[in-house]
């Protein structure tokens, strides 16, 4: 029987990989442990910081998605009508999220001035 040349050549860095995935689950990418980083993320967090969070990265992705659907949908002009189309979509979705981001951090700020504190 011919032995599975796959299977044996994934195998070492199947190994390498796993024990690369949890040294890293362990210490974090830098070695550094993780027990500290996690007691003062849950001492600071707060379930405003989650919601905000996810608030914050929901409508930055519906900013690129509507720029980018609308100027896709809206080029013309052929290859260089879609460069041209694409080129602005970049710009004005960067600009249309720091601008919310912008004004969104300023309001969750103002208006939950106890997430400024670190405890």
């Amino acid at each position: 029987m011919a032995p599975n040349m796959v299977h044996l050549s994934t195998e070492p860095q199947r190994s390498i990989t796993d024990a690369l995935v949890k040294k890293v689950a362990q210490n974090g990418p830098s070695g550094a442990p993780l027990g500290p980083f996690w007691a003062t993320f849950f001492t600071n967090a707060s379930t405003t910081d989650l919601w905000g969070s996810v608030l914050k990265t929901t409508m930055f992705g519906a900013i690129i998605a509507i720029v980018c659907c609308y100027k896709g949908m809206t080029a013309s002009g052929g290859a260089e009508g879609v460069g041209r189309a694409v080129n602005q979509a970049v710009v004005i979705a960067f600009l249309g999220v720091f601008a919310f981001n912008y004004v969104f951090t300023q309001t969750l700020l103002a208006t939950h001035p106890e997430i400024t504190v670190i405890k």
